[in-house]
């Protein structure tokens, strides 16, 4: 089979965002490739995830046949070096040698033997999943990637599996690590009914690489399947043959967090600023360029000004950056002391002229990641009362305080 050579390369870098290379079994570290009538098939899985790209091809003199070859040898192979012809074609051919199969690639006048395993060696994904029909929920493919991006960015580093989860829950994206929260409104293309499914968040680059190759108007497709209920395991599919992208996940079968007992709601939280994305990033990022490794500056407010202040550790650098906000709401919370004055005890209210809280800014960073215009920050002065970002109308993250 005849097929461009860019697109495989294409296909074979989506297959490289599933397949794990440092597996100790070989399937695993591996793609099936199949060539059929029209078009060439290669298929990937860490046995969470399953990924079968379709390569558009020509057939050959005898078309069929399949084998099992190492990913990182196949993509090195075909990868374009310089700048590659346009149109520049790859020929597959799988070859018998006794009980030995081998696939033959050829690129202009240079040919290529890769000694592959038989297709009956990897784990391709069980028949009743790929068979099985559910319900389905469609979103606008530009949205959704910058959505499950944005989104997964909260639970990259969780510590714990349970939490490298994204909850889609209809028009709610949201994942936390224990540490952060991100959610983002995401509205169907559709009216469906759809279950509250837990993604890993492992699936964000595949998605990704998947609405890439779509118009950023063209929408995305999941569908929940649930071969087997008594089984208890579940299943999403997103079917994109226009983005010849086929790809199945396992849900998780653990129930999603109660995000709403984390999230604040803003007519409770006291002390409010609206300011520009853009100067908050850049005052941060100058303040990380000084302590790239444990930025944690704090942030003090009063009725009339809002600074960001960081003293570095090492050095004694201290570094104080005004904000300049649009508007500033301080509503200090009255503070109960006690105090002993002559043997006696005394209890008096004193309300503060400023407040002030930490946090780091590497997750402040992430949560404005992407943000246009005026952005709110909300706090409380209340011990480790978490900091809300609305970032725009449809997107808000929740930033954990830290001891200063």
């Amino acid at each position: 089979m005849r097929v461009n050579r860019k697109e495989l390369h294409l296909a074979l870098v989506a297959c490289a965002k599933v397949t794990d290379l440092k597996n100790p079994l070989p399937a695993l570290r591996s793609v099936l490739l199949r060539l059929g009538e029209d078009a060439a098939f290669l298929s990937a899985t860490d046995l969470t995830r399953y990924l079968i790209c379709t390569v558009p091809g020509s057939i050959g003199a005898q078309p069929g046949g399949s084998c099992v070859v190492p990913l990182k040898t196949f993509a090195g192979l075909v990868q374009p070096i310089g700048r590659a012809k346009a149109g520049q074609v790859v020929e597959l051919q799988i070859a018998c040698e006794g009980v030995r199969t081998k696939l033959i690639v050829s690129i202009e006048q240079d040919a290529t033997t890769i000694w592959c395993s038989d297709a009956g060696d990897f784990p391709e994904i069980p028949p009743a999943v790929r068979e099985a029909e559910g319900k389905r929920i469609s979103y606008v493919s530009g949205e959704f990637a910058k959505s499950i991006e944005y989104v997964g960015q909260a639970c990259e580093t969780a510590p714990y599996r349970h939490l490298n989860m994204i909850n889609l829950a209809g028009q709610y994206m949201t994942a936390t690590d224990g540490h952060r929260l991100h959610r983002e409104i995401l509205v169907p293309s559709n009216n469906a009914l759809f279950p509250d499914v837990l993604i890993p968040d492992s699936c964000g680059p595949v998605f990704s690489e998947i609405c890439g190759r779509l118009d950023s108007v063209d929408d995305i497709t999941l569908e929940y399947l649930n071969p087997d209920p008594t089984m208890g395991e579940s299943w999403l599919r997103a079917d994109c043959p226009r983005a010849g992208r086929e790809f199945f996940v396992r849900l998780s079968d653990a129930q999603a967090p109660d995000y709403e007992r984390v999230i604040p709601s803003a007519k409770v939280i006291p002390h409010k600023i609206f300011l520009e994305s853009s100067f908050l990033e850049r005052a941060l990022s100058r303040m990380r360029k000084v302590v790239p490794s444990l930025c944690q500056p704090t942030l003090t407010l009063n009725a009339d000004s809002a600074k960001l202040n960081m003293v570095s550790k090492d050095d004694d650098t201290d570094i104080e950056m005004a904000l300049n906000a649009r508007e500033i709401q301080f509503r200090p919370q009255a503070k109960r002391i006690v105090e002993e004055i002559d043997g006696a005890t005394v209890e008096r209210e004193e309300i503060p002229t400023e407040v002030t809280v930490c946090f780091d800014a590497a997750y402040m960073m992430d949560a404005i990641d992407g943000a246009k215009g005026e952005i709110v920050v909300l706090f409380s002065e209340m011990d480790f009362s978490p900091i809300r970002i609305d970032v725009s109308p449809s997107r808000l993250a929740i930033v954990m305080p830290v001891r200063f």
